[in-house]
């Protein structure tokens, strides 16, 4: 369903957003080393914002297509709700 193109970050948790509106993706880095990262869907994606662990908006990222990219810190664990296009 999600791959990423980063050896050192891995994908912790996929789960359904808690108000029901969306995906949430954690990706976490694993190796002490600050990247950018690409997440590849299956599906398109329609909208892409970091939340905080109680999924309140901090940031929007915009997709291209099935692709989305951002910027990870050492050892950061990101959540990221998506919405896929119909």
């Amino acid at each position: 369903m999600f791959s990423l193109d980063r050896d050192n970050v891995l994908i912790e948790t996929i789960k359904q957003a808690e108000d029901g509106n969306g995906i949430i993706v954690r990706p976490y880095e694993t190796l002490g080393t600050r990247c950018t990262v690409s997440l590849q869907s299956d599906f398109k994606i329609q909208s892409c914002t970091i939340v905080n662990l109680l999924e309140k908006q901090l940031q929007p990222l915009k997709p291209a297509g099935s692709e989305i990219r951002f910027d990870i810190k050492p050892f950061e664990i990101l959540s990221l709700r998506l919405t896929m296009a119909e």
